[in-house]
């Protein structure tokens, strides 16, 4: 599947492109105006390290939804499998355990004589 681009969006896509700092983008807006070049699907995937399906879904979005589509990242990621309490709870007891593990370490340098050791830094 090819694609064509007039002047001026090769230019907008160009200028957007210019000033993404996301890569995932980047690969996006430059995976169009290859096509538009006349590059196949399976080379542009190729020189981005991509799937072909993956040029496809991404011709498919734009040429359905648009540009600004292309450009949203619309991954959530995978269900929390921790509570929000639960969660708290967890950063509270790494909180205790490295200050166990800072005591611990300060009984075992001041057993040895090693040197002595602050918390201050």
């Amino acid at each position: 599947m090819s694609l064509e681009l007039d002047g001026n969006l090769r230019k907008k896509i160009e200028k957007r492109r210019r000033a993404e700092r996301d890569s995932r983008i980047w690969r996006r807006l430059t995976a169009m105006l290859w096509l538009a070049e006349g590059i196949t699907e399976e080379e542009v995937a190729t020189r981005l390290g991509v799937s072909a399906r993956q040029v496809r879904k991404w011709l498919k979005i734009y040429r359905t939804h648009g540009l600004d589509a292309l450009c949203q990242l619309n991954y959530q990621g995978r269900t929390p499998r921790l509570t929000d309490p639960q969660i708290d709870q967890l950063k509270e007891e790494i909180a205790v355990a490295v200050h166990m593990v800072e005591s611990t370490y300060m009984l075992m340098m001041a057993k040895h004589r090693a040197c002595e050791y602050v918390t201050s830094g």
